[in-house]
Parts: C-alpha cells; sequence; structure tokens
C-alpha cells in the first residue's frame, strides 16, 4: 500500500460521511440503485459504487468518487452519467453535475440533476418522432403526390399536417386567430391575445400596436409606391 493509498474500507466510512456532511443522502434515498441499464425502467439512478482504482493518489490522499446520478431514457437505455459527489479526506467534497464542476448546495444540486434529465427525456422523445417521420414520409408524400402535386408540394402539406397533428394533441391553453380575421377586425383581435397574455390592453395601447405594425410602417412604403 502506498504512503496515501486509503483501504476500501476507509473509502466507505467517507461515503457516508461525505453523504451526511453534503445532506444530499436525502435526495439520493429517493432513487432506485443502478442495475444494468438494459433493464432498468427509464429514470434517474444512483450508484454507490466505489472505483479502487482511486484509492491510492501516490501524491496526496486521493479525492474519492463516492455516489454517481445517472439517467436511463426511454428510447435509448443507455446510462448516462449526470452528476457526482467526489470527498477528500474527510475534509470536504465536491457535487457536480454535467454543466456545473461545483454546487453549493445538495438541494440545488439535485434540482439541476433532474433538469438535465427532463431535457435528454424531452430530447429522445423529439429524435424519436423524428425518426417515425421520416420512416412514414416517403409513403404519405407519395400518396400526396398522387393528386399530381410535385413533390415540394407534397412535403410542404406533409408538413403542415403533422403540425396540425402536434397541435391536436397539445394538452395546454392556446389562442387562436385567423389572418383573415386580424384584416377585418385587428383591435378585436389584437386585445383578444392580449388578454390571452395577461398584458394591458386598453384602446391606447392596442391602436399603437396596430399603427406600428401597419405594412407601410413596417416597409417604408406609401400606397402610391406599391
Amino acid at each position: 500500500m502506498g504512503r496515501f493509498k486509503i483501504s476500501k474500507g476507509r473509502a466507505i466510512d467517507l461515503q457516508k460521511w461525505a453523504l451526511k456532511q453534503s445532506e444530499a443522502e436525502r435526495f439520493l434515498d429517493s432513487l432506485p440503485k443502478i442495475t444494468k441499464a438494459g433493464n432498468a425502467k427509464p429514470g434517474l439512478y444512483v450508484d454507490y459504487k466505489i472505483d479502487e482504482n482511486e484509492l491510492d493518489d501516490s501524491l496526496d490522499w486521493p479525492d474519492v468518487g463516492i455516489a454517481a446520478v445517472y439517467a436511463v431514457l426511454e428510447y435509448s437505455k443507455e446510462k448516462i452519467h449526470l452528476g457526482e459527489i467526489r470527498a477528500y479526506n474527510f475534509e470536504t467534497f465536491w457535487l457536480s453535475t454535467q454543466e456545473y464542476d461545483e454546487v453549493d448546495t445538495a438541494e440545488n444540486w439535485f434540482r439541476l440533476i433532474k433538469d438535465d434529465y427532463k431535457k435528454l427525456a424531452k430530447s429522445g422523445r423529439e429524435d424519436k418522432e423524428a425518426k417515425q417521420i421520416n420512416k412514414e414520409s416517403p409513403r404519405l408524400v407519395h400518396d400526396l403526390m398522387s393528386f399530381k402535386l410535385t413533390g415540394e408540394e407534397a412535403e410542404a402539406i406533409y408538413r403542415i399536417i403533422k403540425e396540425y397533428e402536434a397541435l391536436l394533441a397539445y394538452g395546454g391553453h392556446i389562442h387562436c386567430f385567423a389572418y383573415e380575421s386580424l384584416q377585418e377586425r385587428p383591435q378585436e383581435i389584437v386585445r383578444g391575445f392580449l388578454q390571452y397574455l395577461g398584458a394591458v390592453s386598453d384602446d391606447e395601447i392596442v391602436e399603437q400596436m396596430i399603427k406600428e405594425a401597419a405594412f407601410e410602417k413596417v416597409s417604408g412604403l406609401v400606397n402610391s409606391q406599391i
């Protein structure tokens, strides 16, 4: 054993100390322990395995990884490292994530990890949807072209269909209006979307918005120049 090498037993004691001192234990207790990624359900997992190769620094007491958090995504099943806790000689510890080398508290550290997981999960869903679209696109475009559309026209209609389907699937509150109605009843329509946004919608603001968005104002042209 080298001068600064620590035993596995002492590393486990360091692990217990760091989990308690960092106050991360209460957050990690809410996570299941990592198993083989191929058998794991989507979610966050904790791994308390200590790498024995880290127990001998040779020049100083080693800083040891005492816990790591991983994500398993629905569409890949691979294990993705999101953050870890490292500890040094019962003196200090570090909480890190993919983006930050040091996070000030366990609460913020765990929040950042959950935020990263949500981003990864969303990205994974979008990747799967994109692959499905690419898979369906040739067949649907071919069907649309049977109406004697050009390939470019068929692809444009396909995109509109998918956007409409996504709109129908959206579970939140939306506000819709037609471009024609904006031309016919500008005051009513502008006031409507201001109210939807929770913004001030008095007559003065509505008229000012319509005035500033007028074609002549935006383009710098007047009717005689068109």
